[in-house]
């Protein structure tokens, strides 16, 4: 009950601030349409279409999950009418938020939710490596808890029983083509597998895979304001739940 609360407390609290800044715009000039382009199980896709006759210099994008959690990096301003939010969490509802701006004024924006993809059976979803250390995830097998097995051997920091569906690892072996293998604690059955290589000695950047996030537009001090009040207001009700 808590949870359920919690997150609706959240998702009141965004579309009560989205109310507030579109205050300054006519009823229906502004974000017509927002759609899913595309799903994986870290980015969501969006495009949008504005009402007949509007035009907008730059667009608000902001995303938070019914969990209340923010997203770092968010919100952005983009000049295009798509953006690809990255670095989700896989099967989870987002709200996504864009709101139309142009010489400091907004237009009506839109919300809707959508959700990232699970990850594929079998798979295990290896990011943020480097030298040192990677994330993995993986789809949620119900099991009791999870063990990892490594090869080389000694190629990474030894786990104990894992009971979430993700983990960050410790890599003592650089520039290394590393197996990682997923099994059932328990019964020791093999559930999912991946193959990666660790980062050259000394790298702290994020995996070769990762797409680079998008550029910040300096965009108008109102809309700095909206993105530090957005931030603000998920913050205090991550604090709430």
């Amino acid at each position: 009950m808590g949870l359920t609360l919690g997150s609706a407390l959240v998702r009141s609290l965004i579309f009560v601030f989205v109310i507030l800044s579109f205050s300054h715009s006519s009823f229906g000039q502004g974000v017509k349409v927002l759609l899913k382009q595309s799903t994986t199980p870290t980015t969501i896709s969006v495009f949008w279409v504005n009402d007949a006759g509007t035009s907008w210099s730059h667009y608000t994008v902001n995303i938070a999950p019914s969990s209340g959690l923010s997203v770092n990096g968010y919100p952005v301003n983009t000049t295009e009418t798509q953006f690809t939010f990255m670095g989700l969490r896989p099967n989870t509802v987002y709200t996504v938020a864009v709101t139309p701006w142009d010489t400091g004024v907004n237009g009506s924006g839109m919300m809707k939710d959508f959700s990232t993809e699970e990850v594929p059976d079998g798979e295990i979803l290896v990011s943020d490596v480097t030298s040192d250390s990677a994330f993995l995830q993986w789809k949620d097998y119900s099991v009791v808890y999870y063990s990892l097995v490594m090869s080389p051997n000694e190629a990474v920091k030894t786990l104990g029983g894992i009971f979430e569906t993700e983990v960050g690892i410790t890599i003592l072996m650089p520039d290394t083509l590393i197996t990682v293998t997923l099994v059932d604690g328990v019964s020791r059955d093999v559930l999912a597998s991946a193959n990666f290589t660790s980062g050259a000695a000394g790298t702290t950047g994020e995996s070769d895979t990762d797409i680079p996030p998008p550029k910040r537009n300096s965009g108008s001090s109102q809309f700095n304001l909206w993105a530090c009040l957005t931030s603000l207001l998920v913050s205090i009700a991550s604090l709430l739940l």
